[in-house]
């Protein structure tokens, strides 16, 4: 009976034990799945950095050539004898090549000069401005030829003086 009851816990025990080295190969399998998933985990966020740059990169030069544009036809302006319409243009090259993803390009640095540049030349055959016109004081001034509303219409600009006389 003893060498029965031996043999039967012999039986359980090499159970158990072929029960746990199962769980071990069941666990270490899972640990390898889970390698494999950090690991493409890694590559997909690696994928996904690299796609950031990229647009961020096309996003810069994106703003470097409008800039540029938004400089070449301010520029075709002002040349054209349109100043006024031409500094706005230019005004907004200068805007968009000083964006704050652009800080540290040179390449943007050096058009931001040249824009400026561009700027204090035309600038120069504009007229200064010369006052605001206030309530009340209408009657003081000499007749309006000519009216310009900003497009937010908080601004206006006229230009006063009798037709070929001096303003």
């Amino acid at each position: 009976m003893l060498l029965g009851t031996l043999a039967t816990t012999a039986v359980l025990q090499w159970g158990w034990i072929g029960e746990k080295e199962g769980l071990i190969a069941e666990k270490q399998g899972l640990l390898d799945s889970n390698a494999k998933l950090i690991d493409e985990q890694g590559r997909l966020i690696k994928e996904i950095e690299e796609a950031l740059d990229k647009a961020k990169e096309a996003h810069r030069q994106r703003l470097k050539s409008s800039a540029l544009t938004l400089f070449r036809h301010g520029h075709e302006q002002c040349a054209s004898g349109q100043i006024q319409q031409g500094l706005i243009y230019l005004v907004e090259s200068l805007k968009t090549v000083e964006h704050k993803d652009l800080t540290d390009d040179e390449d943007a640095k050096k058009l931001a000069i040249t824009i400026r540049q561009g700027i204090a030349t035309w600038r120069r055959e504009v007229h200064d401005l010369t006052g605001i016109l206030k309530p009340g004081r209408a009657a003081e001034l000499p007749p309006v030829q000519s009216v310009v509303v900003s497009p937010s219409g908080s601004h206006v600009v006229t230009v006063t003086g009798t037709p070929g006389g001096n303003s």
